[in-house]
């Protein structure tokens, strides 16, 4: 189905740049602007920190978004960390939060 083999590509298209948004409204929140295309190079590069044997990557995903952070844009390393801390927040924590709530009430189910 062509239809359906679309909508598949799209839709990871547009989670992709609502990441990009969510960065640059993070970056704004802290007063700092900087150029969009710029932040399309900065997800793909951090997201080699994945690979950080922490769990969910926490702490190597933030230092690696800063430190890109720092070397592709004009602001310091500690704006940058806040920059990713607050990506971090906005993008990855809820999505446990509501899985763990989920898991949890399959769980009551169960009982």
């Amino acid at each position: 189905n062509p239809y359906y083999l679309l909508k598949t590509a799209v839709a990871p298209q547009f989670a992709f740049l609502f990441n990009i948004l969510c960065l640059y409204i993070c970056l704004l929140s802290l007063g700092i602007t900087t150029e969009i295309h710029i932040l399309i190079f900065v997800l793909p590069l951090t997201s080699v920190a994945s690979i950080s044997p922490t769990p969910g990557s926490s702490g190597a995903f933030e230092g690696a978004m800063a430190l890109i952070l720092t070397l592709l844009t004009p602001i310091g390393f500690s704006q940058a960390l806040a920059a990713a801390i607050i990506y971090r927040f906005a993008t990855f924590w809820p999505g446990l939060l509501i899985g763990y709530f989920a898991l949890a009430k399959i769980e009551g189910e169960k009982k």
